[in-house]
C-alpha cells in the first residue's frame, strides 16, 4: 500500500506540474492574461497531453482490486437491472434512467465497445454485457443531478462499490474523448458552405457558419484549490465553458477549462478560433454571438443600446436561438452539468471536470445523430417555441 500511495503521489505531482507549466505558457502568450486564466487554455489541445497520465493514475489506483475482481456477475443489480439483461430492458426504461432512447444507448455502446480501455485492468477480456453495464453506470452518472451523481447513491443503485463507479465512469470518459475528433469536429469548408446556405435561406444572414455561446457548469462543492477563482457572477462555484454550435444544434467546438470568474468574452478571445481564424474560416465566414462579445471579422454581436437598429437585433436574437437551445438541451439531458459531482482539490480533478464536460458534448452529438428530431425532449421543443413567441412579441411592439 505504501508503494501504491507513493506512486499515486508521484503521478499527481507530475500532473500538477504539467498543468502549471501550461498555465505559465498561456500567460506568456497573452499580454492581457491574469490570475483568472484557465489552468488549461484550450480543451482540445493542451488537456489531451494529460490524458495518458490520468489513464496511468486510474490504472495504478485500481490495481489490486480490479485484477482480483471477476467479470461482473448477476449480483450487480438494481431495480432488476443486471448486465446480461440490459438488451432485454423495455424501450421506456432507458429514457427514464439515462434520458436517451435504447437505440442511442446501443449506438454509443457500438462506438466504445472495442476500446482498449476495457481490457487494460483485467486478464480476462470484458464481454459485451460487461461493457454495456459499465456504459449504463456512466450514463446514469452523467444524467443525474443533486445527490444522485455522487458516488454513494450511484453505487447503491447498481449494487457496486464506489471505486467501481469511479472506474467505470473514467473508462467511458476516456473512450468518448477518443471519439471527439469525429463527433465534435469543426466543419470543413464544404460543410460550412452548407451551414451558411441553410442559415441564409431561413434567417437572411449570409456567410454565418455557427453560433458562439458561453455557459457556466456549477460545481457541487467549493474547490479546495484556488476556490475564489471558481466563484462566478451568478454566486456559484463553476467552470466557464464556451461552445460553437450550428443551426442543427450540433456542437462543433468546445472550450472548457476556465474558472467561473472568467467571463465568456475572455474565453472566446483566447480560443484558437479567435487567435487563428484563417485556419477555421474561409472568405467572409463568421460566427454570431450575444452582446457580451466584441465585433470582429469572425464575430457579429447585436447592436448595443441603439434603438435605430431594433429590427436587426430582433432578427439577430432569432438567429441565436439554436445556441440557447443547445445549451438547454445539453444540461437537460446530462443533468450532472447542473452540478458536477467532482471534488476539485488538485489539477487532476480540474482536468477531470473538463473531460467530463467534453464527454457529455460528444454524447450530445451522438444522440442527436441517432434520434430523429421528432423524438427529442418535448421540454426543449416547448422552450424553443416559447423563445420564438417572446421574440415575435418584441418585434410586434
Amino acid at each position: 500500500m505504501d508503494q501504491k500511495k507513493e506512486a499515486l503521489d508521484a503521478i499527481d505531482r507530475i500532473i500538477l506540474m504539467r498543468a502549471l507549466e501550461t498555465a505559465l505558457e498561456s500567460s506568456s502568450d497573452s499580454s492581457s492574461s491574469s490570475s483568472n486564466d484557465s489552468w488549461l487554455e484550450d480543451s482540445s489541445s493542451d488537456e489531451d497531453d494529460l490524458l495518458p497520465l490520468l489513464l496511468l493514475r486510474y490504472s495504478v489506483e485500481n490495481d489490486g482490486c480490479t485484477a482480483k475482481r471477476k467479470a461482473i456477475k448477476a449480483s450487480h443489480k438494481s431495480m432488476g437491472i443486471v448486465p446480461r439483461t440490459l438488451p432485454q430492458l423495455p424501450d421506456h426504461a432507458f429514457p427514464q434512467q439515462i434520458r436517451m432512447s435504447k437505440s442511442s444507448f446501443e449506438r454509443i455502446l457500438e462506438l466504445v465497445k472495442n476500446d482498449d480501455i476495457f481490457n487494460k485492468h483485467n486478464n480476462a477480456k470484458c464481454t459485451p454485457a460487461d461493457q454495456g453495464f459499465q456504459l449504463y453506470v456512466a450514463l446514469y452518472s452523467f444524467t443525474s443531478y443533486g445527490n444522485s451523481p455522487s458516488l454513494k447513491p450511484v453505487a447503491a443503485h447498481f449494487g457496486v462499490s464506489e471505486g467501481t463507479v469511479r472506474l467505470y465512469t473514467s473508462r467511458i470518459i476516456c473512450a468518448l474523448l477518443k471519439l471527439e475528433p469525429k463527433y465534435a469536429d469543426w466543419p470543413d469548408e464544404n460543410e460550412r458552405r452548407d451551414i451558411s446556405r441553410r442559415i441564409k435561406e431561413k434567417h437572411r444572414f449570409p456567410d454565418c457558419v455557427g453560433f458562439f455561446d458561453g455557459t457556466l457548469v456549477p460545481l457541487l462543492k467549493k474547490p479546495a484549490v484556488q476556490g475564489e477563482e471558481y466563484f462566478s457572477r451568478k454566486g456559484k462555484y463553476a467552470i466557464t465553458v464556451g461552445m460553437v454550435c450550428d443551426d442543427k444544434m450540433r456542437i462543433r467546438h468546445v472550450i472548457s477549462g476556465y474558472t467561473g470568474s472568467v467571463r465568456a468574452n475572455r474565453v472566446y478571445g483566447n480560443c484558437k478560433l479567435a487567435k487563428n481564424p484563417s485556419n477555421y474560416f474561409s472568405g467572409d465566414e463568421y460566427l454570431v454571438g450575444d452582446n457580451a462579445y466584441g465585433i470582429s471579422s469572425i464575430m457579429i454581436p447585436p447592436y448595443k443600446c441603439d434603438r435605430s437598429n431594433v429590427e436587426f437585433n430582433v432578427r439577430h436574437a432569432k438567429l441565436r436561438l439554436p445556441a440557447e437551445s443547445t445549451c438547454g438541451m445539453l444540461k437537460e439531458r446530462f443533468q450532472s452539468l447542473k452540478g458536477l459531482p467532482i471534488d476539485v482539490n488538485c489539477g487532476n480533478a480540474h482536468a477531470r471536470c473538463n473531460f467530463w464536460i467534453r464527454a457529455c458534448c460528444v454524447l450530445h452529438n451522438i444522440v442527436l445523430d441517432t434520434e430523429s428530431r421528432d423524438t427529442k425532449d418535448t421540454a426543449v421543443d416547448e422552450k424553443h417555441s416559447t423563445l420564438l413567441e417572446e421574440v415575435d412579441t418584441v418585434t410586434n411592439h
